[in-house]
């Protein structure tokens, strides 16, 4: 089963940029984290798709699921809040990757998604968060 985390799948304005091997050492990571967020957040694969699909979550397991992947990739303090040293922290193997991709990561994520965030419940503000995200990669194009 590939899971696939709307997080990364976001990740790139143009994945022809990123090298194979690095898009591929992120792939076999998310699955790894997939398998144990589902587990931790006693999600389901129904949950799963709805972000594979680039669909808000209509359950509080989905917006866990979220969650998880950011406590995972050290997006969030232990109280649960995204911050910006963590989202930058996330986002160095792109930084080393293609500096273009990284600036405009760090401007949505940054710049415009982490002030929108209001909640303090960890998985509503990670779903907050996300729909930001989404929205605005959508905009310019930064979806692969």
């Amino acid at each position: 089963m590939k899971f696939i985390v709307v997080f990364a799948l976001c990740l790139a304005v143009v994945t022809a940029e990123l090298s194979k091997e690095f898009l591929e050492a992120i792939m076999k990571e998310e699955d790894e984290i997939g398998e144990e967020c589902l587990k931790q957040e006693n999600a389901s694969q129904a949950d799963m798709d709805e972000l594979t699909e680039k669909k808000n979550p209509t359950r509080r397991e989905g917006k866990c699921l979220i969650a998880c992947y950011y406590e995972a990739y050290e997006m969030k303090e232990k109280d649960g809040k995204i911050t910006e040293e963590g989202i930058l922290k996330s986002l160095r193997g792109f930084k080393e990757q293609d500096e273009d991709i990284y600036k405009n990561l760090v401007k949505i994520m940054v710049e415009i998604c982490l002030p929108e965030v209001k909640s303090t419940d960890r998985c509503e503000a990670a779903a907050e968060f996300e729909a930001c995200y989404l929205s605005h990669t959508e905009k310019v194009n930064a979806i692969f």
